[in-house]
């Protein structure tokens, strides 16, 4: 909804913007009734979160020992409660986390209608799932997401020195601000990443891929390929050295015995445990196993247990999901376009920006975007799905990334100034390396985001919207539908909220 529905139906348009409001008001208040439970009554935080934390150096280099060793120095060194610091650092990231996306939201509510709105707010599989699923607070991946916080805080105040906006052109002596966006990315994300990658290497998988697309967009507005390879490269190249180190060195037999000895000989709540290779905790006994026995893993618990039933709920979770973020990104990237649109015709009045903008095709910049943002991330977290079974995870991490570089204005310009450049042949060249695919994806992007419903398909998806935003429930792990899992989150949320009161 625009200004100009105002002077056609003022009505209408102050009632949307009341509605809108109040679904964000009855979030705010689900969002602090359940954070109030989680953090404030219940107090909850994961023994095996807490403890895949505590893996160190004590013995050697080993993956994700980063944290484990800076826990057991504050423990050492300044006496404190390992497990009330990182009781509170937890929550801390995730109440950070929150406020950026919210205000990444609050940035983006131009282009917001009503249903977008309550995706980006309720779907399960974005901010909601970490309270669905309480094992999720205070897992590491919710790091990767401040690397991409502090790519696109660069590219947005790069984008808005560029003025790519008019008259789409750079002047030669703007490089100077590319060369300033590669320095303080190298510099500020990687001093961030570096140690993230040394606390969870699955950020190879999991966040590098997207931030490297985003910064490769950037530099080839104005760079060669050659240029933009190099230079991607070398900036993402600290992270990618840790995380790879973190892949080489897995630890030994020898290793978990020797961490558990670490926490016993140093932490006050592990002086009786039991160090003893068959009573392991279970966070230990991962290390140094082959990967087969995680591919296995998976097999037994995602794919074949119930004869494939889990699988096929896995499948049809995901797909609801997607169908309906993808629709709604649709909507998002259609609603920026006709807003660039008006600011052209409007503050700048530029005839040239403005025939460039009639020549860009919408469905191209749809499936450009989303191919860029969501499959490309998508399919380098695949090796996760087969090697991990954490799938509710993976899936939160994508679709929430995917989100953030929807409600990122100047990313989506980004892309636009992307398309329009399609003219030149420098631009023509670069799908073709991925074009078999992106040929295909294109056309299903097209057909699922442009799809006409008729009178009984809107009724059903209408039905698959509110169930899946008010009633499914996506897990990390061990999707198990029964009977209790089909009532409204927010009927169960009230009720164990008041018993608690």
């Amino acid at each position: 909804m625009n200004m100009k529905n105002f002077f056609i139906n003022p009505l209408e348009y102050i009632s949307i913007i009341l509605i809108k409001k109040i679904v964000f008001c009855f979030f705010a208040i689900t969002f602090t009734i359940r954070v109030i439970n989680l953090f404030l009554m219940q107090k909850f935080i994961s023994t095996y979160v807490y403890e895949d934390w505590l893996i160190n150096y004590s013995q050697g280099f080993v993956r994700r020992g980063f944290s484990g060793s800076i826990l057991l120095f504050l423990n050492n060194n300044y006496s404190l409660d390992t497990f009330q610091v990182f009781r509170w650092f937890s929550y801390l990231i995730f109440l950070v986390f929150c406020g950026i996306y919210l205000l990444k939201v609050k940035q983006s509510k131009q282009v917001l209608d009503l249903k977008s709105l309550m995706v980006v707010l309720f779907l399960p599989s974005l901010i909601f799932f970490p309270l669905h699923d309480r094992n999720v607070i205070g897992r590491k991946e919710l790091l990767f997401f401040f690397g991409l916080f502090i790519n696109i805080f660069f590219v947005e105040k790069t984008v808005k020195a560029l003025n790519i906006n008019q008259n789409f052109e750079y002047e030669q002596d703007k490089i100077n601000t590319i060369n300033k966006y590669c320095y303080n990315l190298f510099i500020s994300y990687n001093f961030f990443s570096v140690p993230t990658a040394l606390i969870h290497e699955s950020i190879l998988f999991l966040s590098l891929p997207l931030n490297i697309v985003i910064t490769s967009t950037l530099l080839g507005l104005k760079l060669s390929i050659k240029q933009v390879s190099l230079r991607t490269l070398t900036i993402y190249s600290p992270t990618i050295f840790a995380a790879v180190l973190c892949f080489i060195f897995q630890g030994n037999e020898s290793s978990p015995v020797e961490i558990c000895q670490s926490w016993q000989e140093n932490i006050n709540a592990y002086k009786s445990i039991n160090c003893d290779p068959s009573h392991l905790p279970l966070v230990l006994r991962y290390i140094g196993l082959p990967v087969r026995y995680f591919i296995m893993e998976v097999w037994r618990n995602n794919i074949y247990r119930h004869n494939g039933l889990v699988f096929l709920k896995w499948i049809s979770a995901f797909l609801l999901c997607t169908i309906i973020l993808m629709r709604t990104s649709s909507i998002i990237l259609s609603n920026s376009l006709e807003k660039l649109k008006r600011k052209n015709q409007w503050q700048y009045q530029d005839e040239k920006s403005l025939e460039s903008f009639s020549k860009i095709n919408l469905n191209n910049v749809i499936s450009n975007f989303s191919f860029k943002y969501a499959f490309i991330p998508f399919m380098f977290s695949f090796v996760l799905y087969i090697i991990a079974q954490d799938w509710g995870r993976w899936f939160f991490v994508t679709s929430t990334s995917y989100t953030i570089c929807l409600l990122s204005p100047n990313l989506i310009l980004l892309e636009i100034v992307s398309c329009q450049n399609n003219s030149d042949r420098r631009y023509k060249l670069r799908p073709r390396l991925l074009l078999p695919i992106y040929s295909i994806y294109s056309r299903i992007s097209n057909m699922l985001c442009g799809w006409s419903l008729s009178i009984y398909s809107s009724i059903l998806y209408f039905l698959a919207f509110v169930f899946t935003l008010f009633v499914l429930k996506i897990p990390h792990f061990g999707l198990d539908w029964d009977y209790s899992s089909f009532t409204p989150w927010i009927i169960s949320l009230l009720m164990k909220f008041f018993s608690m009161v």
